[in-house]
């Protein structure tokens, strides 16, 4: 069972490198909730440590400085696990996710003349925590 949460403006910290504002982050979190069979019927259980899944679409107007700090930081992810925080504010306050232990499922750069430069990154990471201020 997972929950998704889409968030949209949102500010991209990865490895304590600010790369800027995403377009739209989609956050999925697995609870790894299943059912296991006992000898009275059936229970439901989750792992100790949920994984999660973020999908961040940034577009950039092919901004050099921005983009060579996002691939970087990116790219950073490649060898060693790292940390990406998502900060989302809002008028009556803000969420901020971190997730631990972040490394890359996919990276898609797409470009077509006379639009913007997309940059969409998936990663896999294997714990979480979220903040309300």
């Amino acid at each position: 069972m997972a929950t998704t949460t889409t968030m949209y403006n949102t500010q991209i910290t990865i490895n304590n490198t600010v790369v800027g504002y995403a377009s739209e982050v989609d956050l999925t979190i697995d609870f790894n909730l299943s059912d296991q069979d006992t000898f009275d019927g059936k229970i439901l259980s989750s792992l100790s440590q949920p994984g999660c899944e973020v999908e961040i679409t940034k577009y950039t107007k092919h901004d050099a400085v921005s983009e060579k700090a996002f691939m970087a930081a990116v790219m950073s992810l490649k060898d060693v696990p790292g940390t990406i925080t998502i900060t989302n504010i809002k008028p009556k306050g803000t969420m901020t996710w971190v997730i631990y232990e972040c490394r890359i499922d996919e990276l898609e750069i797409t470009d077509e003349a006379g639009e913007l430069l997309e940059f969409s990154l998936t990663v896999q990471g294997e714990d979480f925590d979220c903040d309300w201020e």
